[in-house]
């Protein structure tokens, strides 16, 4: 047995584990994201089991996600950016004035928050994650 022969199952080894590591890191890879039962524009409706009080329409926090974009108001601020590339949500800076309503999302990492929630056909249930209260969002036309 030669030297080439030797390492050969070694070699199929490591290209076999590369594979698998590939495969299973679709969002590292850049392969798309499946974002399609986002779409829309979702406002807040509920923040810890209790429905909001009413308020003027550009108080409302939303979020409006069309492919892989998201854009919205957070209470306080715009923001936008790419639900594929956890943390590149841009946001302005504006003051938040006291009793602001917020957005109760995570918008460093908002498409894994978003996914653990469970969608009805306009409603969309998000549990509590971490300082985040559970919410509810309407999707809106």
């Amino acid at each position: 047995m030669n030297a080439m022969s030797r390492s050969l199952p070694g070699t199929l080894l490591l290209c076999a584990a590369i594979a698998v590591g590939a495969a299973t890191c679709g969002a590292c890879s850049g392969a798309a994201v499946d974002t399609a039962r986002f779409a829309g524009t979702w406002r807040l409706t509920e923040i810890d089991s209790r429905r909001l009080v009413p308020m003027p329409a550009d108080q409302v926090p939303f979020l409006v996600v069309s492919g892989n974009r998201v854009s919205g108001f957070d209470g306080c601020n715009t923001f936008d950016g790419r639900l594929d590339q956890p943390g590149k949500i841009s946001s302005t800076r504006l003051g938040c004035p006291g009793g602001a309503v917020r957005l109760p999302l995570d918008l460093g990492n908002l498409l894994a928050h978003l996914q653990t929630g469970v969608m009805t056909e306009n409603s969309l249930r998000v549990p509590a994650q971490g300082d985040f209260p559970a919410s509810v969002f309407e999707r809106s036309e």
